[in-house]
């Protein structure tokens, strides 16, 4: 790789108003990264360092300003972007800070089918890096990404359309210039449009809890049909643990989640697909939430119940679900549950161990004490 890189980097460089020039050179570059990344990550991480260190990030810039209308440079440097700033904010900040944003904004313009689609991955690349999140918003990338969708509901482009608009809806800067009952709109179209495509509902699920985050944004995503889409998808991948974790349900209506049977899918995720201890506690506050719209069947709090304390037992050391599961616990009291089945669970003594363990956390103390008072118990 080494004389390779150095002999393309110097040829793109000396000859970088040649449109062939800077059409075989982003080329280049991108089969190196390519035969790098099926090398393996010690690999393509050390060909990444060496093409930056031979200036690549000012030499791909470079050539899609100077051939903005010449869309096979433009195809091959978002290639060569995507591969480069994925998951790396160093090389993501330093490649906004040269224009790549928006060069790629505008490579988009002119590009279709599969070419626009690994622009549009590049984009979402980009937005990785925090320092990109004030240019994206002025440059108007969530619009663009959100237009793609309005476009077109299937395919490649759609799918890497969701997963950019999921990474720019992380940024506050961002989320903040959305049309949102139009974004709301086009991500519910798109997951109603592909429901048996895991790849499209992974980063569309991702999406929609971005937009849920925005309190404002509830009303409009109850109009658009999100919460249909959201159980679908949770009953039709009900095997895939990245699914049901990217649970938007608690930020929806209630009610009429609990009348789609929300509740036992969610249920569900709990107790079979869920690993990791915060999407638990995720699972667990969007279980409770359900279940605080009464009236809830005795059987389905007995099966809460036991879920929840299971949950909050198997990740002690977790700060974030024990405050869930002592919580979790009044709240299932409150709601009607069987005090004598907690107990039999042996929920007073998890409680008393979470408030033992953290000693100076007010919520853990706070929700052990009213969950023990409620279970009859006193907290030692």
């Amino acid at each position: 790789m080494d004389d390779a890189g150095t002999a393309i980097m110097s040829c793109i460089k000396v000859h970088i108003a040649s449109s062939k020039v800077a059409r075989w050179g982003m080329q280049a570059i991108n089969m190196l990264l390519l035969h790098a990344e099926a090398a393996g990550a010690t690999q393509f991480a050390s060909c990444k360092r060496k093409l930056v260190s031979l200036g690549a990030c000012e030499a791909m810039v470079a050539a899609m300003k100077k051939h903005a209308t010449d869309v096979r440079v433009q195809y091959q440097a978002c290639a060569a972007i995507r591969r480069l700033a994925a998951h790396d904010h160093i090389t993501s900040d330093s490649l906004g800070a040269l224009g790549a944003c928006q060069a790629v904004i505008a490579a988009m313009r002119i590009l279709l089918g599969e070419e626009l689609a690994l622009a549009v991955c590049a984009l979402a690349a980009l937005a990785h890096a925090a320092a990109n999140a004030s240019v994206l918003a002025s440059e108007g990338a969530a619009q663009a990404v959100v237009a793609r969708l309005q476009a077109d509901h299937e395919g490649t482009c759609t799918e890497f359309a969701l997963y950019a608009l999921h990474q720019l809806l992380s940024h506050d800067a961002i989320a903040a210039t959305i049309d949102a009952a139009g974004t709301c709109s086009a991500v519910v179209h798109a997951l109603d449009s592909s429901p048996d495509n895991i790849a499209i509902q992974l980063p569309g699920m991702a999406a929609l809890v971005q937009l849920a985050c925005r309190k404002e944004n509830i009303a409009l995503l109850d109009e658009a049909g999100a919460c249909p889409s959201v159980i679908r998808a949770l009953r039709t991948f009900s095997d895939s643990a990245v699914v049901q974790q990217h649970d938007a349900v608690s930020r929806s209506r209630r009610l009429r989640v609990r009348q789609m049977s929300g509740h036992e899918v969610v249920l569900t995720a709990l107790t079979t697909h869920l690993q990791e201890d915060t999407t638990k506690a995720s699972a667990i506050f969007a279980l409770i939430a359900l279940i605080e719209a009464p009236p809830v069947a005795i059987d389905m709090l007995a099966r809460a119940g036991t879920a929840v304390v299971e949950a909050t037992r198997h990740h002690p050391p977790c700060e974030t679900l024990q405050v869930c599961g002592v919580v979790s616990v009044a709240c299932l009291v409150d709601a009607g549950a069987d005090c004598a089945q907690l107990c039999q669970c042996r929920a007073p003594e998890l409680i008393a161990a979470a408030m033992q363990r953290f000693a100076d956390s007010a919520d853990v103390q706070k929700g052990g004490a009213l969950a023990l008072a409620m279970l009859g118990h006193q907290a030692s």
